[in-house]
């Protein structure tokens, strides 16, 4: 679980923001949702939910790319990644990454990002093999909104 909230975080900050991008600097409100996925076509378990609000800074926009999958590459505590399969339209993008994490196994990631001013949505969709043979599909959904300006006890996302 710690493994997919770090994915989910670590892709969610890299997606939102860059010189280029129309992220709007300020307070943004951030609800990221884990769900399970049964491998028999059930219905979607939810895992986790949470809520969190945090300060974007014209800084952390200006030096962290927009929706770049090269940011993804290194980035799993202790593991590796490769993404592949990159494409990109005006405030949209999509991609894969695999990761091989000791001690976890590998995790394959088809990953959807929007942003747009106000409001962004990125999901990724990870397909698990455990080091123990086990197998799990799991898809964390992050959508923010613009909530204002910064306010002095929000965590800042920093570069």
């Amino acid at each position: 679980m710690k493994l997919l909230l770090l994915l989910s975080l670590l892709i969610s900050s890299a997606d939102t923001a860059s010189a280029q991008s129309p992220l709007k600097p300020g307070a943004w409100e951030l609800v990221t949702r884990v769900t399970s996925l049964p491998p028999n076509g059930a219905a979607e378990k939810i895992v986790h939910e949470e809520r969190s609000e945090r300060c974007v800074t014209p800084q952390f926009i200006a030096t962290d790319p927009y929706m770049n999958p090269e940011k993804d590459n290194h980035k799993v505590g202790g593991g590796e990644c490769q993404t592949s399969n990159y494409t990109r339209m005006e405030t949209s993008a999509n991609w894969l990454m695999i990761c091989t994490v000791p001690n976890v196994g590998r995790v394959e990631s088809a990953i959807r990002a929007t942003v747009r001013e106000r409001d962004f949505r990125n999901e990724m969709t990870n397909a698990i093999s455990r080091v123990d043979g086990s197998n799990q599909t799991v898809r964390l959904v992050t959508v923010g909104r613009y909530i204002g300006e910064c306010q002095s006890q929000m965590k800042q996302l920093t570069p």
